[in-house]
């Protein structure tokens, strides 16, 4: 069984397989591109039989617009960020700022918080400020930068306003009747 090659001009066959010509196919031109079906699957779980593959033709399919807007924050992000507001502050101070934030209920794991930060200094939220040694051992500060301020300050409206769906209805929580 042969296959032509999809992409570009035909040039020649590659033996496959898992691909099958069609047996009833007539005879192409040198120039014609190949046409060929797959018994495969794709990755997308779409049997490959239903696709033809046409060499030498790009398809140009429309780019979707989204609207970009600012995606939430997940917990630690969050804490993290409002560790900062008080100032620059290094890795360990950050986890202990934000356990005392959350009483306790959120510690942040080194792996995660690092993760963090290097994820949020990538997307503009916050920047190294200094680094320092420390019984020789490096010590980088991190601050909040303009953007992370904002997104800070976003978050905390979008989740008081969640809350106040919740909160400012009769007989809210903490005063439910039996």
């Amino acid at each position: 069984m042969v296959v032509r090659r999809a992409i570009g001009p035909v040039t020649g066959s590659v033996p496959t397989a898992k691909a099958t010509t069609a047996s009833r196919e007539p005879a192409r031109r040198a120039n014609e591109p190949a046409k060929a079906t797959t018994s495969c699957q794709l990755p997308n779980g779409m049997p490959a039989s239903t696709i033809r593959l046409l060499a030498g033709r790009s398809v140009k399919r429309p780019v979707p617009r989204v609207k970009k807007r600012q995606p939430t924050l997940t917990e630690p992000q969050y804490f993290i960020l409002a560790a900062l507001l008080d100032g620059p502050l290094h890795g360990y101070g950050i986890i202990k700022a934000t356990e005392r934030a959350t009483e306790g209920r959120l510690t942040l794991a080194v792996g995660t918080l690092y993760g963090a930060l290097e994820r949020m200094e990538r997307s503009g939220l916050l920047v190294a400020d200094r680094e320092e040694v420390v019984d020789g051992r490096p010590r980088r500060y991190y601050r909040l930068t303009q953007d992370g301020t904002g997104v800070l300050e976003q978050e905390a409206l979008r989740m008081q306003q969640a809350a106040a769906v919740v909160t400012g209805r009769p007989g809210a929580l903490g005063t439910a009747q039996p």
